[in-house]
């Protein structure tokens, strides 16, 4: 979830943005896209009001993430809320109103303000992590996810007059959904890890659910109901990748109206219904298009490197709104000595996620290629020509170096789904691990090297994962847990030994142990949510761990925890990010959020509390790692700016036959 990882935005420069253009993809015109937001801020999120009148957006600021609503031009901008977290933006159906997401009171909870300003107002209060959804037609409810115990997504319906909350579902509140223009009936799905489900239709209470798909591939649109209600819009993998359907509840065939081998995705219906904006991944890029919503012609919308995301038509206009960015990414490295800097990887390529070797001599790093792939490649720390691990049009992804250095174990698409393989760190032919329909993620090697630890949702019983572990030459995979809770694990460096963040009782995260080959949870931190946990949260030794803990009003410290259990444990920084041990175990690295509009990277001396700041820049600097002995220290930087642009298609689709 975007909500429970140590997720950064950052501020950059208007330069940052390349010119955007667009063409209709019939006559060759190329219409100019106009910005609605600011040049001089990172928009993350965008949606205009369901009249057309106006805009809300996220942006980042110095005390955290901002919510802004402007007129439709980008006009008379007005912040409404500020917290560490902002997101999950939902306009109510009169546009007067907004739903949002807030830490700014807890861990994160759905709020309600009005659009012209005012107090927001927190309606929901879970003990864990909720957000809004969707709204009832009549605005008097909101449909509000929660996780609950057992690791489960729960949907709830919630009465904003009363405060009453029901399930969505009352057979079933893992299925959740959104209600018909006239407020008839449910579209419902099952939340899966994956995403991806079968699709139904109940009535307006959620009772008498109908299943109208039966195969697993499908996944309703963000807004999947056409403004008629008589069809749903959704993405299927039937065919091996996702392509955008329309699903006609008057019994007709479903219509496919994407084809292309590369991933389309993000569909959403034009306000007269006669359109579908998508996002495709064709071409190693990821643009947007359109297509008759009968079926035709697919017209692209925009041909350039840069990204676009989330696709959304103004009400009542030919204008099409999208975000659109062009970042910048490198791996760089520090020397403590003197501080100096270089950049290790080539300026050509967006090159992220570098890990160094345990040794401190090699990087692993992922190279974004454009259009949804990913290629890995290793170099030495002291510079040098990269060597390609993997190439293709795959995702390749959550590299970890085996302890000896000699392999990396990865998660990769290339076979249909995303499973585990490993390859020689020297390059070498790539052999997968595990060979199963679900989703891995997150592989991680034991202490010794000799199994690789990871996530599925495989025979899960909750919508989460659970811990799996296999040999690194290859076998039957072992299961570690069964809670279908766990969302991140990482091994001691010593001892066949498991930190892992899951959701517990009443849908709290937590952190707890559980021994290598398996066994029960053994908890860690039971007093509040755990906000994170690094790539490494163990100390050398293996006998405490270090972890970002929920305090007052939505707040976090650092604090550091006795492998060996029991209720003491030591704050040692609020508000900062813990990230990787120093090789001795006497200092620490820190994210550093003193100026959220940014990512710095500090050092913290365990000894006596002290924070050095080693970066300070307008980028946005995260992950280090220690290198060459504890001489240098290696991060990423990004240089991120996104805007939210729209473009009028009004003489492109009418020139459509």
């Amino acid at each position: 979830m975007r909500r429970v990882t140590n997720r950064v935005r950052f501020l950059a420069t208007a330069a940052a943005l390349a010119t955007v253009t667009a063409c209709s993809g019939s006559d060759g015109g190329m219409p100019a896209a106009r910005a609605l937001t600011p040049p001089d801020k990172d928009m993350f999120m965008g949606r205009y009001s369901p009249d057309g009148a106006r805009i809300a957006y996220g942006t980042r600021g110095q005390a955290g993430e901002e919510l802004w609503v402007a007129d439709a031009d980008g006009g008379n901008a007005t912040r409404l809320a500020t917290a560490e977290f902002v997101g999950d933006i939902v306009w109510a159906p009169d546009s007067r109103r907004v739903a949002f997401g807030s830490s700014a009171a807890s861990a994160y909870d759905t709020w309600v303000v009005d659009a012209s300003g005012g107090t927001p107002e927190r309606v929901s209060e879970a003990p864990g992590f909720d957000f809004p959804l969707w709204w009832h037609p009549g605005g008097e409810r909101l449909v509000i996810g929660a996780f609950v115990e057992g690791g489960k997504l729960v949907c709830n319906a919630l009465t904003l007059a009363t405060g009453d909350l029901v399930p969505l579902v009352p057979s079933d509140p893992t299925l959740c959904g959104s209600w018909s223009p006239d407020g008839s009936t449910l579209a419902v799905q099952r939340i899966t890890q994956g995403g991806f489900g079968t699709i139904g239709v109940a009535d307006s209470a959620g009772h008498d659910v109908r299943w109208l798909t039966t195969e697993g591939f499908e996944q309703l649109a963000t807004e999947p109901w056409s403004p008629d209600g008589h069809e749903l819009l959704y993405m299927s993998r039937r065919t091996g990748t996702e392509d955008v359907w329309v699903l006609p509840l008057n019994g007709d065939a479903p219509r496919q109206l994407t084809r292309d081998v590369r991933r389309d995705f993000a569909p959403r219906w034009s306000s007269d219904g006669q359109w579908v904006a998508f996002l495709s991944q064709r071409g190693r890029q990821t643009d947007v298009w359109v297509v008759p919503a009968q079926g035709g012609t697919e017209l692209r919308v925009t041909d350039d490197e840069v990204e676009e995301e989330a696709p959304h038509w103004r009400a009542g206009t030919a204008d099409l709104a999208f975000q659109t960015g062009a970042p910048t990414s490198g791996v760089w490295a520090m020397s403590l000595d003197d501080s100096s800097e270089r950049r290790l990887t080539p300026e050509t390529e967006r090159a992220t996620s570098a890990k160094v070797s345990r040794d401190g001599t090699q990087i692993a790093y992922r190279v974004q290629r454009g259009g949804g792939v990913t290629d890995l490649e290793v170099m030495p720390v002291a510079g040098g020509t990269p060597r390609a691990l993997t190439s293709g049009t795959s995702i390749n992804t959550g590299h970890q170096w085996s302890p000896d250095g000699s392999t990396i174990a990865f998660i990769s698409d290339r076979a249909g789904s995303r499973d585990v393989w490993t390859v020689p760190a020297a390059g070498g032919e790539a052999h997968r691990l595990v060979d199963w329909p679900s989703e891995e993620s997150d592989p991680e090697w034991s202490f010794d090297g000799a199994w690789v630890y990871f996530l599925s949702d495989h025979e899960s019983a909750g919508q989460l994962g659970d811990v799996w572990r296999v040999a690194a030459g290859g076998g039957e995979p072992q299961r570690v847990t069964r809670t279908g809770t766990v969302t991140d694990v990482e091994p001691s460096p010593v001892r066949d030994e498991l930190s892992v963040y899951h959701v517990a009782s009443r849908g709290q995260f937590r952190l707890s142990l559980v021994p290598g080959s398996g066994g029960d949870l053994q908890p860690l931190w039971e007093q509040s949510n755990v906000y994170f946990q690094s790539d490494q949260p163990f100390s050398p030794s293996g006998d405490s761990l270090a972890a970002l803990v929920e305090i007052a009003r939505g707040r976090g410290a650092v604090v550091l925890l006795p492998v060996a259990g029991g209720s003491s444990y030591r704050t040692l920084v609020e508000d900062h990010r813990p990230w990787l041990w120093s090789p001795d175990g006497s200092q620490m690295f820190l994210l550093l959020r003193d100026d959220r509009s940014q990512g710095d990277i500090g050092v913290l001396t365990l000894a006596d509390g002290a924070v050095h700041r080693l970066t300070s820049t307008p980028q946005n600097e995260f992950s280090p790692y220690w290198a060459d002995g504890g001489r240098t220290v290696v991060f990423n930087r990004v240089e991120q700016h996104r805007q939210l642009v729209t473009v009028d298609l009004a003489a492109q689709l009418a020139a459509v036959p």
